[in-house]
């Protein structure tokens, strides 16, 4: 069964967008929302970090938006832990719980309808309490052994796209789903919208790639979906972990282009 991820009836939606590092990707969804005026569906009614050495104040100041900080190093430092993000030990596993509900307590007192992953960087399983929309630097469309390939942290997606002899790059848009144990399963989610490809031709700069490829794809891809949930034109069916009307960019981008 097909299920709105929000239902444009209750009213503009109240997103919480969390960042942990440049927030180019919040800064992408803030411009569209104040571009679009009072016609947008949805309006950020806080940025949350979990890393006070962000944007995210600088941002929060410029776009006159709420601003959280709320350092997850310093949380598990005041804890008895090191600052580690890390998920390998017992010990870890606990602090993050309590983390996670922490952040839980502030998203509901903004009255968050749903939240925006733009470059989220700690497993959280606030997933499990509100609708969490993920931008991802790689193509989950790839199967390996009926399996998504080209998953995990920053610039392993492209990594494995340059192994695979793929030939481009491409950013997604996930439902993120609770992780279980280490959170390898956090990029299963239902796919709500894919990027331009950006053909990387002969670099094999992952970095280089991956800074491209937020200009051409993420910076497209992530704004589009925020709009679409907020229409309520995404539909998710979680049984068949698919979503209804993903948002498909079909544009082609060569990295040798890209400024």
């Amino acid at each position: 069964m097909y299920k709105k991820l929000y239902n444009p009836r209750h009213g503009r939606a109240k997103i919480a967008q969390l960042m942990s590092g440049s927030g180019t990707n919040v800064t992408k969804v803030i411009q569209q929302e104040k571009s679009m005026g009072n016609k947008c569906p949805y309006e950020t009614v806080v940025i949350v970090t979990d890393d006070k050495r962000s944007n995210a104040l600088e941002i929060a100041r410029k776009y006159k938006k709420p601003f959280v900080e709320f350092d997850i190093r310093d949380f598990q430092e005041a804890r008895g832990l090191d600052r580690r993000l890390s998920l390998e030990t017992a010990d870890h596993r606990i602090v993050r719980k309590e983390y996670t509900e922490k952040l839980a307590e502030v998203l509901y007192s903004f009255h968050t309808d749903f939240a925006v992953f733009g470059g989220f960087e700690p497993l959280t399983n606030i997933t499990e309490e509100f609708i969490c929309l993920n931008v991802h630097p790689g193509d989950l469309t790839y199967l390996k052994d009926g399996k998504r390939y080209l998953v995990g942290l920053h610039t392993v997606p492209i990594k494995g796209a340059r192994e695979e002899g793929i030939g481009y790059v491409r950013s997604s848009v996930i439902l993120a789903m609770p992780y279980t144990g280490k959170g390898k399963d956090m990029d299963t989610g239902p796919l709500l919208g894919l990027g331009p490809k950006l053909y990387y031709e002969d670099e094999t700069d992952d970095k280089k790639i991956q800074k491209a490829l937020k200009k051409v794809s993420d910076w497209k891809i992530l704004p589009a979906v925020v709009l679409a949930v907020g229409y309520g034109e995404i539909e998710v069916d979680y049984k068949k972990n698919e979503a209804r009307n993903p948002v498909i960019m079909d544009l082609e981008y060569r990295i040798s282009e890209v400024k």
